[in-house]
């Protein structure tokens, strides 16, 4: 059984419509109270393409955590919640990394944040998880705050399709073999 030509083209164009949707990337972060935690945000494209980006960080709630308007950060619309508690990497913003440090972690902050590049198209979806100890090698102990890891490439974001799209791809893929 050989894929006939027709199925190279289709799998091209299946490839081409799940290029241009939408990229949804995933993390999740765990940390006791009174912690500093990253929350990461990287997009692969760099260099004009960022140039002037802004990128909107929010909660659940829609909460403006941080906004960054034409590579800057903008404390203007910053909820009352996240003030004097998050900062972001200035320096890191043409490698396409818009990860934020939030200090001081209360149970509150336990939530999904998006971070949004509407130029991009791209949203990333991190999940913190904030719990009042700490469990470490099967013993409870209470949380002490510390420093949070400083911002990676990636910080273990997963880019993930959207199931309509794997869906697609393997109907795709198995009807070149039948």
């Amino acid at each position: 059984m050989n894929p006939s030509p027709r199925c190279a083209y289709v799998l091209l164009w299946v490839l081409a419509v799940c290029r241009m949707n939408p990229v949804s990337c995933q993390n999740k972060v765990n940390a006791s109270v009174g912690e500093t935690v990253l929350l990461t945000c990287s997009v692969s494209e760099v260099g004009p393409a960022l140039k002037d980006a802004s990128v909107y960080w929010t909660d659940k709630d829609d909460n403006t955590v941080l906004d960054i308007i034409r590579n800057k950060p903008d404390l203007s619309s910053q909820s009352n919640r996240y003030k004097d508690r998050v900062i972001s990497f200035p320096d890191r913003y043409q490698a396409g990394n818009f990860s934020i440090q939030m200090k001081k972690v209360q149970l509150t902050d336990s939530s999904p944040y998006d971070c949004k590049v509407p130029k991009l198209n791209f949203r990333n979806r991190v999940t913190l998880t904030v719990s009042a100890k700490r469990v470490e090698a099967g013993r409870e102990q209470e949380a002490e705050p510390g420093p949070g890891p400083g911002p990676g490439p990636s910080g273990g974001a997963v880019v993930t399709p959207t199931s309509i799209h794997m869906t697609v791809l393997a109907v795709t893929v198995l009807s070149c073999f039948i």
